[in-house]
């Protein structure tokens, strides 16, 4: 949760970002991501996303990845 949150307050994603990657990552896309699995360990159960909310974050930024891919190429 450490990593997640001064990820979220800096934009810095070392430590949560496979390194193979060598900065070849949509930033916004994992700042996203971060902020999802950040409010998914959440100490109060009541505070947690449901898996249904969890799910549609993903297949939200997917959809709009594969449809941005698809008017480039």
């Amino acid at each position: 949760r450490p990593l997640c949150t001064k990820a979220m307050e800096n934009g810095t994603f070392e430590g949560l970002v496979d390194p193979r990657l060598e900065d070849n990552y949509d930033k916004q896309q994992m700042a996203s991501m971060v902020a999802c699995a950040a409010f998914s360990v959440r100490h109060s159960a009541k505070r947690r996303p449901r898996m249904s909310q969890v799910i549609n974050i993903l297949l939200y930024y997917h959809k709009h990845v594969v449809i941005i891919s698809y008017y480039i190429n």
